[in-house]
């Protein structure tokens, strides 16, 4: 039985770690797993911050709302205690009711008689019409009726004043009695210099309100109350202000209600159906009794309530009123909520395809797989040193040894191929030497015959040496570019570098081309900034700039403009060379950096040029790690640039010059072709290349052609063009044919010296 268990337990090791597929599935489960449990951690922590930020948020909006109504209630009270306590009319008034009713023998039966007069012709007697309209009655009408006008409703329906005894002296319109002595409101004002009520309904303004009552003192003496019923109106105004800016803040939508309640859990405004001074002690029992914010349910759903309660402001102590704001629970949290669903159908989707893929692949993204995708880069780069050390036991550790063993006869390959290399480079250097060992005394024969130092010569001698001759020099500056090109190639190039300004350079060079070809009468301008002085060969740039302005004064028709530049950019020495001549096309412009290669309609055709003039300016400017390049359109110019360092680089590396790289290229391109179009792709590369040649137009076009029959895909096409021009070393940017040839951005990118 134990034996029968082991086998179990071996067996399912086996499944679980001995097959590279059943490693990858458990790593996935486990990372799906880890993810799954971080995901929903990661959920909740966010509803709960949620959950805090929107309950703090609406504590500190209520806390605000109830501030706000506590400051404007204090600021009332504050104008009309200035009112009661500065007016010297209104004191006067007060004091001479005062003094009436001190003269009377029995005051309270005097009182008593007007109360009853009062409230029996309901405020319409001739008493009461007298009050009402007396100068300070007038005072207190303008006042509240200056309220009513800035702020659009009646915020002061109704204020009086009553002398020491409780007798009215002065009123804005009726009200219930005579006698306000016998009033809470009253005694309260007399007895504490001001009095704020709860809210209530004044049945003689027929409102709610606030009662206001103050103090009114002469020199510290109380001589009387002035009394207003302040409305409700204002404070639901703020109430509405607020519900407005938290329905402007919430951006998906959220249903928000608040309730303002008294101290005593009576309601007083709600954006609820509501009866006023309706009791809530129960209804709203959870967040009464907790405070702060919570979760409960009211009204039938589950919500977030948040409750504030009032402070008052400065001496003015509040009404410790209640403001509390809810938030439905299901609104505030759907984006939680969908967060969460949309997890648990991803971990489930993630889960079954995990599975499924593990029964149809395998032995995939693994360490092994890195090391020999790590190696094709290194074998890509040239680097035939690296190797692999795989110890997996199983396919991929044969694959590896393979690969080594490869990557080994490659390695031998590159041996043999740099050491023809350095013979053909000696080869070519030692032929030159021994070439032009002879031309010396070659060249000095003959000039010795043709100055007659043998013997005078006839006619028809002198011109057929004068041809040797010629050819004789011509042949010599042959073996000096060959020359020039063995020392790029074997890494030998000779370099004077010296501190010098190579704006003097240019002008040099200008002096010594204005004697060259004089007949076609060449324009040469210059647009040289200010150049800083470096460390550089001056001979070597001046051997560069002189063969592009030579060939530039070949190619351009008589009369003709040259424009020379020179600045400083990207931490090199920019230079330029533009001509109005004949241009190069495109198909030209892949080989003109080659040896010996003249585009048709070159000038050398017919000016007999070498062509190594262009292969050695860029083996010397690649030299120094510069590059050069050119921009040129047939018909409307060319444009040659290249660069020189602000340093000069002492270690020089091999410029490989004499193999053309365009059958690199083609190579690469023929493989593009297969890849995408199968079979016939070396057969639809010759057709394009014999018959409109390898340009960024015939890729483009050919690319269109293939996605339009839909051969390709469009993604598909759009990829194959991407990649054959990157072969080629270009880009979208290239051509823009209504462009003037200049120097701009675009020509700096596509010759690689800016990104």
């Amino acid at each position: 039985m134990a034996e029968i268990s082991e086998h179990k337990e071996l067996n399912l090791k086996k499944f679980l770690f001995g097959k590279i597929g059943n490693k990858i599935i458990l790593g996935f489960l486990l990372l799906v797993l880890v993810a799954a449990v971080t995901g929903f951690y990661i959920v909740n922590k966010s509803q709960n911050f949620m959950e805090k930020t929107i309950g703090e948020n609406a504590i500190d909006t209520g806390q605000a709302t109830l501030d706000s109504i506590d400051r404007i209630t204090h600021r009332r009270l504050e104008r009309w205690q200035e009112f009661a306590n500065v007016n010297e009319a209104l004191k006067k008034l007060v004091k001479e009711a005062n003094v009436e009713l001190d003269n009377l023998e029995n005051k309270e039966s005097y009182i008593q008689t007007k109360d009853t007069e009062w409230i029996n012709s309901k405020g319409n007697s001739e008493f009461t019409t007298g009050l009402t309209n007396n100068a300070m009655s007038n005072m207190l009408r303008e006042r509240t009726n200056f309220y009513k006008t800035s702020t659009g409703y009646d915020i002061f329906p109704e204020a009086f004043v009553t002398n020491k005894y409780g007798a009215i002296v002065a009123l804005t319109g009726k009200t219930s009695d005579y006698n306000q002595a016998d009033e809470a409101w009253w005694q309260n004002a007399k007895n504490n210099d001001y009095y704020v009520s709860d809210l209530i309904y004044d049945d003689s303004a027929k409102t709610y309100s606030l009662e206001i009552a103050i103090s009114i003192k002469d020199r510290g003496e109380f001589i009387g109350v002035l009394k207003v019923i302040y409305s409700i109106d204002e404070i639901i105004s703020i109430m509405d202000n607020v519900k407005k800016s938290l329905a402007e803040q919430q951006q998906q939508q959220q249903q928000v209600d608040f309730s303002l309640l008294n101290k005593e859990d009576k309601i007083l405004y709600s954006t609820h159906n509501f009866t006023i001074l309706q009791d809530a002690a129960e209804e709203l029992s959870p967040i009464l009794e907790s405070g702060g914010y919570i979760l409960a349910q009211h009204e039938g759903e589950e919500k977030l309530l948040a409750m504030a309660r009032s402070r008052g402001y400065l001496t003015y102590p509040g009404q410790n009123w209640i403001l509390i704001i809810e938030y439905p629970k299901n609104e505030i949290f759907a984006p939680v909520d969908s967060i969460k669903n949309t997890m648990i159908s991803l971990v489930l989707i993630v889960a079954f395809i995990i599975l499924l893929s593990g029964f149809l692949i395998s032995k995939k993204i693994t360490n092994p797989i890195i090391q020999l995708s790590d190696l094709a880069k290194q074998i890509q780069n040239k680097n035939f040193k690296a190797r692999v050390d795989i110890k997996s036991r199983d396919e991929l550790e044969e694959l590896g040894d393979t690969f080594n063993r490869t990557i080994e006869v490659l390695d031998n390959l590159e041996k043999e191929k740099n050491q023809v290399d350095k013979a053909k480079t000696e080869f070519l250097s030692i032929t030159s030497h021994e070439l032009r060992s002879p031309m010396t005394p070659m060249k000095a024969q003959l000039q010795m015959i043709l100055g007659d130092y043998f013997g005078k010569l006839s006619k028809e001698q002198r011109e057929s040496l004068n041809i040797v001759l010629n050819n004789t020099e011509r042949l010599d500056k042959i073996i000096v570019d060959f020359l020039e090109i063995s020392r790029i190639e074997a890494a030998r190039l000779k370099f004077n570098f010296i501190k010098a300004d190579l704006s003097k350079t240019i002008h040099s060079v200008l002096e010594e081309m204005k004697g060259f070809m004089p007949e076609k009468k060449i324009k040469i301008e210059t647009r040289v900034e200010k150049l800083p002085t470096i460390e550089v060969d001056p001979d070597r740039v001046s051997q560069v700039l002189r063969n592009l302005v030579n060939n530039a004064i070949k190619f351009t028709p008589e009369n003709g403009k040259i424009e020379i530049t020179a600045k400083v950019h990207s931490g090199m020495i920019l230079f330029s060379v533009k001509d109005n001549g004949v241009g190069i096309s495109e198909k030209d412009q892949r080989k003109l950096f080659e040896p010996f290669y003249q585009a048709d309609n070159m000038y050398q055709h017919k000016s007999g040029g070498t062509g190594l003039g262009l292969a050695i300016s860029k083996g010397i400017i690649e030299s120094q790690n510069g590059k050069i390049w050119l921009n040129s359109e047939p018909g409307k110019g060319t444009i040659f640039y290249f660069t020189v360092p602000l340093k000069p680089v002492r270690e020089m590396r091999a410029i490989k010059l004499l193999f053309s790289e365009s059958e690199k290229i083609d190579e690469n391109l023929k493989i593009l072709f297969r890849e995408y179009i199968g079979p016939l792709g070396d057969r639809e590369f010759d057709n394009l290349k014999n018959s409109t040649g390898i340009t960024v137009d015939s890729i483009k076009e050919f690319t269109e052609f293939l996605a339009r029959k839909q051969i390709l895909t469009k993604d598909n096409a759009e990829e194959f063009k991407s990649r054959a021009l990157l072969i080629l070393n270009k880009t979208e940017t290239i051509k823009n044919p209504g462009k003037e040839v200049g120097l701009d951005i675009s020509d700096l990118k596509k010759g690689g010296l800016i990104k």
